[in-house]
């Protein structure tokens, strides 16, 4: 078995150096993921009759809140990615569905409703 220079089996780099390749794909699917929802609250300011001077702060607030959603799900995923390739390819690849499928999920749902209120 080929191992690094610390000792650690080549396997659990691979495992590791995979982790950290989906945590930046569920980032950057995050980071869509608020644009979609950006929108998706501008299109509910708008149909629920908002104030025209107040699409700027409810766009300001709302980008702030997703932000501040879109690290936490970055930096949990990142834990969840790290713990699951120590045990395997195989819990980590499930571990990445469950987390892009949500997210595919959530994005989608926030698309349609989107196209909805169009």
């Amino acid at each position: 078995m080929h191992s690094n220079s610390d000792g650690a089996p080549f396997s659990q780099v691979i495992f590791g150096a995979a982790s950290y390749v989906l945590w930046f794909v569920t980032a950057a699917l995050g980071i869509v993921d608020m644009l979609i929802a950006r929108g998706l609250l501008m299109e509910i300011a708008y149909a629920l009759g908002a104030n025209p001077w107040t699409y700027s702060a409810i766009d300001k607030f709302g980008v702030i809140i997703l932000g501040i959603g879109w690290l936490i799900l970055t930096y949990t995923a990142e834990a969840h990615y790290r713990k699951a390739a120590s045990a395997s390819m195989y819990g980590l690849l499930r571990c990445f569905v469950v987390v892009t499928g949500t997210q595919i999920a959530i994005g989608g749902l926030a698309f349609l409703t989107t196209l909805l209120l169009i």
